[in-house]
Formats: structure tokens, sequence, C-alpha cells
């Protein structure tokens, strides 16, 4: 008989059934969603600040990646000259050191009660300028074997004991520093004394003050040169007398730090002229 007839699939798009009459076809009914779609996306890319194409803005303290020139004048802060102001205003601050105005007073009844006492022993003693336990008992002051048996051959003399007096004296109206605050070549700005009694303060040239130690030994020598002691005889003296002139400026880093830091804020930042095109 005739052969069967092979179904055939087709799989493109049927047809579309047109719209009746006044219906709005099925495009017509996307297209302002589409549009709609498309706008929302455009508007969105646009105006959204993270989705942008351009590099991020520089931040201060970074290497711009090309010039910039300013629109228009400018004022800028200067952190530099700001951060150089602030450190001058601290440096402005003098190193303070406490005054004991009674120390002179305390070394001469010191020094006087010393050989009154030592004077009175030696009287005892049937040998010259021995150095017996009364008379080492006596002479209350710390002092080695050889700078007492100096003085004792000496006789403890008044002229001694004055010229000692003298020169006790003389270094505490200079100033006795225990020590310097500042570098040789500030101390030309000098320093703020304040008496402990009264909290009185005054500024003083520290050019004229001594530091505590091989300085307060050398001024010691160059007015012990004349005395009758010999050359072995002064050195020991020297050392006696150095030590127990006791310093009468004690620096006081506590309060220096405070007035330094009281002084740093008021300093206003610095600004810097940019003109226009630079």
């Amino acid at each position: 008989g005739a052969p069967e007839r092979r179904r055939t699939f087709h799989f493109g798009r049927g047809a579309v059934p047109p719209a009746a009459p006044g219906e709005p076809s099925r495009r017509d009914r996307l297209d302002p969603w589409l549009w709609g779609a498309a706008y929302v996306i455009v508007t969105t890319l646009a105006f959204s600040p993270a989705l942008t194409f351009r590099r991020g803005a520089t931040t201060p303290g970074t290497i711009a990646l090309r010039d910039v020139v300013a629109p228009r004048d400018l004022i800028v802060p200067d952190p530099e000259a700001t951060a150089r102001r602030r450190a001058e205003a601290s440096a402005e601050v003098l190193p303070l050191y406490e005054l004991d105005p009674l120390a002179g007073t305390r070394f001469e009844e010191e020094i006087r009660a010393s050989f009154d006492r030592a004077r009175t022993a030696a009287a005892r003693t049937r040998s010259r300028g021995a150095v017996t336990t009364e008379v080492r008992d006596a002479f209350t002051l710390p002092i080695g074997d050889e700078a007492l048996a100096s003085l004792a051959r000496q006789g403890f003399s008044k002229e001694m004991e004055d010229r000692f007096v003298a020169i006790g004296l003389d270094l505490y109206r200079v100033g006795i520093v225990d020590h310097r605050d500042l570098p040789p070549d500030a101390r030309g700005r000098g320093l703020t004394v304040r008496e402990t009694s009264s909290g009185k303060e005054s500024r003083r040239r520290e050019a004229g003050a001594v530091e505590y130690g091989n300085e307060t030994r050398a001024a010691v020598a160059a007015r012990l040169v004349d005395s009758p002691l010999s050359v072995r005889e002064r050195a020991e003296v020297e050392a006696f007398l150095a030590a127990i002139v006791r310093p009468n400026l004690t620096y006081d880093a506590e309060q220096k730090a405070e007035r330094r830091q009281r002084a740093t804020p008021p300093v206003e930042r610095v600004f810097t002229s940019l003109p226009q095109g630079k």
C-alpha cells in the first residue's frame, strides 16, 4: 500500500496571532517597561558616587599623580611651620631652679662652729699641729685626714676660717647649680630662679652660675692660690671645701615640663597663601 506519512516538528516561533482590532499589541505593551528600566540604570550610573570611573580624591599627605593647580587664591594650613613655631615656643621656657636663700648662712655657721671647736681642742694638746682624737671629733664637717692635718698645722687660724667663709659666700652669690639643663650654646638665655621661701621668681644669667662638681672645685682652687698652704695641702683642702659647698640652685624638671606643656597650646596654626595657578 502507500508509504506512511512522517510527522514533522517545527521549532520556530509560531505566528503571533494578530491583535484584535482596537487592542494594543504585545510589543507595544512591553516598550514602556523597557524604557523605564533603561532610565533607572542610566540615572543610577550617572549620579551614584560609588559607581564612577574616576580616581578617588587625593588624601592629605599623599603624592598627587599629576600636577594640581589652585583654581583660585587659597589659604592652606602649614603643619611644618606650625610644629616649628610650637617647638620655638616650648624652647622659650627657661630652666626653672629652686633657690635656697639660706644656704650661705648655713655654710658660714658650720664652718665657723667647726673651726672654733677645733681651735679649742687643739689648744689642749701638747704637740702643736697634731691631730688628736679630740681634734677630729671637734671638727664635725666631713673632711679627709690630709686636709684636717693641713688645717691643724695652720692652727685652725681665724684667717683661714675667714678665707673659707668668703669663698663659700662668694660662690653662693654667683649661684651653685646642681646641674645645667641647657647646652653650652643656649646658656646665654639664662634661667628662671624661684625662692623656696617666698615663691618669688626672677631671671638670672646662667653664664655666671657654677655647676656643682668639677666647676666648683676649680672655682675654689682659683681662690686658694695665694693661701699659705703648700701645693699638696691645697689639693686636699680644695676637695674638702668643694664638697661642702652644696648647690643652692636645684633644677626643677617637673615644673619646667609642665610650663612647656602650657606654653605649647596657645600657639595658633600657621597658614600659607597659595596664589591661583600655583
